[in-house]
C-alpha cells in the first residue's frame, strides 16, 4: 500500500475525481501556512514585547532624566536665590561696613554677611595679633557661648594658622589631600568644623581668618562668596582699626598710656549723669608725685619719664577695671571711682599711697623722704558738691592740704564750718 492510500485510509476520505497528488499538496500547503502563521505571530509578539520593553526603558530613562533635570532646576534655583541674595545683601553690607564702625561692629557685620550668603551651621572669625603672631577667636556663630572664648592659633598652627599664611581660600579637600597643606596641620584634633577657610588680608597685612563649617547645601559658588566676604572684611577691618587707633590716640596720653585729661572730663560728665539718674555716689582721687621737679633735676628728664611710666603702670595694676585712671597733667594723676562712697575711695587711695611708698623705684634714696611718695585728696559726688567740676576742685584742695601737712599722705575733703 502506497503513501496516498495510507493517508486516504487514515482520513477516511474519498478522492474520487481528484488526483491524489493535488490533495497532498493542499494538505502540505495548509500545514506550512499554519506553521508560518504561528511563526509570524510568535515573531510579532516578540517584536511587540521588545518594543514594549524599549518603550518602558525609554519611559524610565525619560523619568530619570526628568528627575535629574528637576534636581538641576532646583539647584539652579537655589544658586539663583543665592545670587539674588548676594545682589540684595551686598550693597547694604558694603554701606554698613564702609561706615565709621568700631572693630567690634565690623566683626559682627562680617559674620552676619557670611551667614546670609552661605547657609552654614558654624561661622568663626579670628582676628590677628601681630605682636603675638596669633589668631584669636573674636566672634562665632554656632559655637557654645563661652566654651571656645579663648581659642587661638599661632600663625601656621592648625587649619586656621595655615590659612593665615596663604592668600587663597582653602577647602576641606585641600587640608586632606593637598600635600602643600596636609602635612602642616599635624595630628592635633581641632574643635572646629571647617569646610572653607579664608584669609582676611589688606594688601600684605593679615587682619584675620574667616572659617565656615557644616554647610547645608555645598556648591562651588560658596568659595567665591567666602572670598568676597573676606575681601570686604579686610577693607572694613583696616578702616575700623585705623579709626580705633585714631580715637585711641586722641584720648590716650602718649607717655604713660593712661587716658588724657580731655577724655577723663568726658567720662566724668557721663558718670555724673548716672549718679543723678540712679542715685549713687562716685568719688575722685587726685594726687601728684612729691618733689618730682627735684627728681627730674637730679636724675634727668629721661629718668623722670621712666618714673611717670612706672607710676602709671603701678596704678593701673592696683585699680579695678571699672575705674578710669588718667594723667591729669605733668606729674599729676586722677582716678574716677564709679559707685564708690568717700570712705571706700579713701581706703583705695591710702592703699595706692602705701604701694607707691614701698615700691623700689630707681633713685628713690635721693628723694627728701627717702622714697618715691605721693600726696592726694579725695572728694565725692554729690555729697561734697553739686557738680563734678566742683568735686575735682575739692579733691585738689585736699591734695594741697596733704602737701602742707608733710606730704606722703592722702586727705579727704572736709567742708569748712
Amino acid at each position: 500500500m502506497g503513501p496516498i492510500q495510507k493517508l486516504e485510509g487514515i482520513l477516511n476520505l474519498n478522492f474520487q475525481g481528484f488526483p491524489n497528488t493535488f490533495f497532498l499538496v493542499f494538505i502540505l500547503i495548509f500545514f506550512i501556512t499554519l506553521f508560518i502563521g504561528f511563526w509570524a505571530g510568535s515573531r510579532k509578539g516578540k517584536i511587540i514585547l521588545n518594543e514594549k520593553e524599549r518603550v518602558d526603558s525609554r519611559l524610565s530613562e525619560e523619568k530619570n532624566a526628568r528627575r535629574s533635570l528637576q534636581g538641576q532646576i532646583e539647584q539652579l534655583s537655589e544658586q539663583n536665590r543665592r545670587y539674588l541674595q548676594l545682589f540684595i545683601t551686598l550693597p547694604e553690607a558694603v554701606k554698613r561696613l564702609s561706615s565709621n564702625l568700631t572693630v567690634g561692629e565690623v566683626t559682627s557685620s562680617i559674620v552676619r554677611l557670611a551667614h546670609d550668603l552661605i547657609n552654614a551651621g558654624q561661622i568663626c572669625l579670628f582676628l590677628y595679633n601681630p605682636d603675638e603672631k596669633r589668631l584669636t577667636l573674636s566672634l562665632a556663630y554656632g559655637l557654645k557661648k563661652g566654651k571656645f572664648s579663648h581659642l587661638s592659633f599661632a600663625l601656621g598652627e592648625g587649619r586656621i594658622g595655615v590659612t593665615g599664611e596663604v592668600n587663597i581660600v582653602l577647602t576641606e579637600q585641600d587640608f586632606k589631600f593637598n600635600p602643600q597643606f596636609m602635612g602642616k596641620i599635624g595630628s592635633k584634633i581641632e574643635p572646629l568644623a571647617i569646610d572653607l577657610c579664608a584669609p582676611i588680608r589688606f594688601k600684605d597685612q593679615l587682619h584675620g581668618v574667616l572659617s565656615v563649617g557644616r554647610i547645608k547645601q555645598p556648591d562651588q559658588n560658596h568659595r567665591t562668596f567666602l572670598a568676597t566676604v573676606a575681601d570686604l572684611a579686610a577693607i572694613s577691618l583696616e578702616n575700623a582699626q585705623r579709626l580705633d587707633n585714631a580715637q585711641l590716640t586722641a584720648r590716650i596720653d602718649p607717655l604713660t598710656k593712661l587716658y588724657n585729661r580731655r577724655y577723663f572730663q568726658e567720662r566724668v560728665m557721663d558718670e555724673s549723669l548716672k549718679c543723678i539718674n540712679y542715685n549713687f555716689e562716685c568719688s575722685i582721687f587726685l594726687f601728684d608725685i612729691d618733689h618730682f621737679k627735684k627728681y627730674n633735676d637730679q636724675n634727668g628728664h629721661q629718668a623722670g619719664d621712666e618714673l611717670l611710666k612706672k607710676m602709671a603702670s603701678l596704678i593701673q595694676v592696683n585699680t579695678r577695671g571699672t575705674s578710669i585712671v588718667a594723667r591729669y597733667g605733668g606729674e599729676e594723676f586722677i582716678v574716677l571711682l564709679p559707685n564708690t562712697h568717700k570712705d571706700q575711695a579713701l581706703s583705695y587711695a591710702e592703699n595706692i599711697r602705701r604701694i607707691v611708698s614701698t615700691e623700689d623705684f630707681l633713685y628713690k634714696e635721693k628723694q627728701p623722704l627717702g622714697c618715691i611718695s605721693i600726696s592726694g585728696g579725695v572728694a565725692s559726688f554729690p555729697s561734697d558738691a553739686r557738680s563734678m567740676d566742683e568735686i575735682i576742685h575739692m579733691a585738689d584742695k585736699a591734695l594741697y592740704e596733704a602737701k602742707d601737712s608733710g606730704r606722703n599722705r592722702v586727705i579727704p575733703f572736709t567742708p569748712k564750718g
